[in-house]
């Protein structure tokens, strides 16, 4: 029987610490009552003085959800209640509201039409599993990653509680999604594109996707408060963004996200040129002020929307007789440029904005042995000459 090791029964509800071998101990505590207690475990590897003070935190977290309203009081309370609370008490509070829509999306249209009848206590990773294997098929691996994860997300807050033992959703297994190959302009393919956009309205936006790598929403995001052409920078600071109706400008979501970039001289010429056009535009619309201030815009000084930039490109593209590719691949192309010219991979990762090194490996590895290849050639003729 599970229990203290020193042989003294505890009060009830004080949890208890068990030895299961040297220097690991068994933590148990419960939370709730009747039918609805909930039997919490952990494992944890120390001293019994350690292994005591870790359970007294688990007990007092407990007692600090209590007292401020956080532990459920309807011992009935099922996951589509509980979904739809953290949505409005946690969530909201901390994610982009666009990010709050898709996670209203996924609850509302997903989640709980299928899961939102079960008790939440009566949640098992058989039920979550179930739900997953039903759409295999019907839902790609990555969108179904995407269901699981606002649900683990939820139901970390509810575990975090004591609402709920175990956070089964960790536990459900999803094949991978596929990673797309990347398939960016050939160097032949960029230059072809390049001469034919000459003098083109978006020439400029064309040109600092394929050259600094930004994404979309942040390049039309840009303001001209962000860029200093006499200095050569560029910093990217945020991203147009569109939900509720409306345009907004955010903040980007990562540190590594924020960046200043260095403008090559072709760059700095397309945007002052771009400026001109753009002022002629202001006097020929007869802007009244701009708040905006965007970079890259409609003609009445008011966002683009990334819709719009996509169709341009796609229709420049066949005029020029290049295959068509995504408006994403031209930052993919940019990178892949600048893993081929060999520059190091973390210097890559920072100019994309990349928040781990994992990510930039991962998508540009194909360009690698060609470039390992050549440094080899260069280190090898430094060692021995060119030869003879």
């Amino acid at each position: 029987m599970p229990g203290p090791t020193n042989g003294n029964k505890r009060p009830r509800g004080s949890g208890s610490v068990r030895q299961r071998r040297r220097g690991v101990w068994q933590l148990r505590w419960e939370t709730g009552t009747g039918q609805d207690r909930i039997y919490h475990s952990e494992t944890i590897e120390g001293t019994k003085t350690e292994a005591e003070t870790i359970l007294r935190e688990r007990l007092a977290e407990k007692e600090r959800a209590r007292a401020s309203g956080n532990l459920s009081t309807d011992p009935k309370q099922t996951v589509g209640q509980w979904l739809r609370r953290w949505l409005d008490e946690y969530a909201v509070h901390n994610v982009r509201p666009l990010t709050l829509k898709t996670y209203r999306g996924i609850v509302e249209r997903e989640l709980v039409p299928s899961l939102g009848d079960i008790r939440l206590t009566q949640l098992g990773v058989a039920e979550v599993q179930h739900y997953v294997n039903a759409r295999r098929g019907k839902h790609s691996p990555r969108w179904l990653q995407h269901q699981r994860s606002v649900l683990r997300t939820a139901l970390a807050e509810a575990e975090r509680q004591g609402l709920v033992g175990r956070n089964v959703a960790r536990l459900v297994k999803i094949s991978n999604p596929r990673r797309d190959e990347v398939q960016p302009l050939t160097v032949e393919e960029a230059r072809k594109f390049i001469a034919h956009i000459r003098g083109d309205r978006l020439e400029a936006l064309y040109l600092v996707t394929m050259t600094l790598g930004l994404r979309q929403s942040e390049v039309i995001g840009l303001r001209w408060t962000d860029v200093d052409l006499e200095a050569g920078t560029l910093s990217v600071r945020r991203s147009l963004q569109r939900y509720n109706g409306e345009y907004h400008l955010d903040e980007v979501k990562t540190v590594r996200s924020r960046r200043t970039l260095t403008l090559p001289e072709q760059l700095i010429e397309a945007l002052r040129a771009h400026r001109d056009r753009q002022a002629f535009e202001a006097r020929a619309e007869g802007w009244q002020g701009d708040d905006w201030n965007l970079v890259f815009c409609r003609e009445d000084g008011y966002p683009v929307h990334g819709s719009v930039v996509t169709s341009e490109f796609q229709e420049r593209l066949t005029e020029a007789g290049i295959r068509k590719v995504r408006f994403h691949d031209l930052r993919h192309g940019a990178a892949t440029y600048l893993v081929a010219a060999g520059v190091p991979m973390r210097v890559v990762m920072a100019q994309l904005g990349h928040s781990q090194m994992a990510i930039t490996s991962d998508l540009y590895s194909h360009v690698l042995p060609e470039v390992q290849r050549e440094a080899s050639e260069r280190s090898a003729a430094m060692l021995f000459g060119s030869g003879s």
